[in-house]
């Protein structure tokens, strides 16, 4: 069992001063990234995880694969794939999903094109040996921002793709006045043939309006969605979208050099991005809920362009050189500033004992009472709402805590004579935030 209270959705009958906050990356001390590219993917592995990173090679560029046991020392690099030699115009923009089922692999990489560019496919069943699934046509043109995920209960790959509606803009940017990005959905059982199958957007006939996420009322008016990069996470979809918006200031790329850096470029004029931010869906494809629009996603990790991997307890993406991370199941929870109440949905009691990812830490001065508010109680409820005889509230209180798998017991004891049972779980909390309920 694995419940997380990340928004309203996730909880019954509240009461109180409830919110619901996010957090945003932090650098994980004592871990590393690769330097040397753009990571793409980690995935675990059975000498630890394996990282692909994709390297800019002068105009081209190359895809590259190292492992390691802790993100601390890396193997030595090896090269896995690179770009055919033929006439298309290979760019270095790409992304990359593996199947749970299988292990396999898939990678996007775009070529230069007009209108939009191509989409091309490569399919690997082990990361070393690739296949080029599309060799003489592109799957799609479009544009070059996208996400790619597998999801595991539809059976196939999701592209969150970003394309273009018509739309006029008040400062003009290198895409000109006339669209703006937004976001839409692609989705293939084998990486070969997608739905919808056509062209770029721009309010035609693959993407017309009611196939589009488009900024609402309450966002800035000149934002546009750049890039959604999201993942399957327990019972539900987690993405971290890079926001957009253009400028009245040119971006002059001689004051932002990088990868495939040349001196000769004219100043551009693509406006910077604005933020990055989280967002939640339940089916990973058109209904993404946007609830925490005033947490900056990445904290100082400006994007991400990987799903996270686990290692430790520790939700773990790497980044320019760095590993940034939160603890496991606390991208988000259900907080209170003073005394709130909620319900968990129904449940069918484990054989493991119930534990808390929560923190109801005392601040500041522990020997003055008035600090010392924070608390946490928790009560079995039957299925008509009054308390199990033995489980009510007074007999399991937290203070003082912060822990990923903090056991509830009910003056000792936990709940394994009651499993098979259906049940729900009322929580009081204040000064504090639960994350997670699970049965490890």
């Amino acid at each position: 069992m694995h419940l997380l209270f990340m928004d309203h959705d996730d909880v019954c009958d509240t009461w109180g001063d409830l919110s619901f906050a996010a957090s945003s990356l932090e650098p994980l001390d004592g871990l590393a990234a690769p330097s040397d590219g753009r990571v793409l993917g980690v995935y675990p592995c059975p000498d630890g995880f394996e990282v692909f990173i994709r390297e800019i090679d002068g105009e081209s560029w190359r895809l590259a694969r190292y492992t390691t046991a802790d993100f601390a020392a890396y193997a030595p690099l090896q090269v896995v794939l690179r770009p055919p030699d033929d006439a298309r115009q290979w760019l270095g923009h790409c992304a990359m999903a593996r199947r749970d089922d299988t292990g396999e692999l898939l990678l996007l990489i775009w070529v230069r094109s007009k209108p939009g560019h191509a989409a091309h496919f490569f399919r690997s069943p082990d990361g070393l040996a690739w296949t080029d699934l599309n060799p003489a046509a592109p799957a799609y043109t479009d544009h070059d921002a996208c996400g790619l995920l597998w999801h595991a209960a539809a059976g196939h790959f999701v592209m969150l793709q970003v394309t273009y509606q018509l739309w006029h803009k008040r400062f003009p940017d290198n895409i000109g006045d006339r669209i703006r990005r937004v976001l839409t959905t692609r989705t293939s059982p084998d990486g070969v043939h997608w739905e919808p199958a056509g062209s770029m957007g721009g309010g035609g006939p693959h993407h017309p309006a009611e196939r589009l996420i488009v900024p609402d009322e309450r966002d800035p008016e000149e934002l546009e969605f750049y890039w959604l990069r999201a993942f399957a996470y327990h019972d539900r979809f987690i993405g971290m979208m890079l926001n957009y918006a253009p400028s009245p200031q040119a971006v002059n790329p001689l004051q932002h050099p990088g990868p495939g850096f040349r001196e000769d470029r004219q100043p551009s004029r693509h406006g910077p991005h604005l933020s990055t931010e989280w967002w939640m869906s339940t089916n990973g494809m058109a209904t993404w809920r946007r609830p925490y629009r005033d947490v900056v996603a990445g904290g100082e990790c400006a994007y991400i362009f990987h799903s996270p991997v686990v290692c430790d307890d520790t939700l773990v993406w790497l980044q320019d050189g760095r590993a940034w991370g939160l603890p496991v199941d606390r991208i988000a929870g259900a907080h209170a500033r003073a005394n709130a109440e909620f319900s968990t949905p129904p449940f069918t009691v484990p054989d493991a004992p119930l534990v808390l990812n929560a923190r109801a830490a005392w601040l500041g001065d522990r020997s003055h009472g008035m600090l010392r508010q924070a608390y946490i109680m928790a009560e079995l409820l039957q299925a008509d709402g009054t308390p199990v005889p033995g489980f009510e509230r007074e007999k399991c209180t937290l203070q003082d805590v912060d822990g990923l798998r903090l056991p509830l017991r009910w003056d000792g004891v936990d709940t394994a004579s009651l499993a098979g049972t259906e049940a729900r779980l009322r929580l009081f909390l204040r000064d504090a935030t639960i994350y997670a309920l699970t049965a490890p």
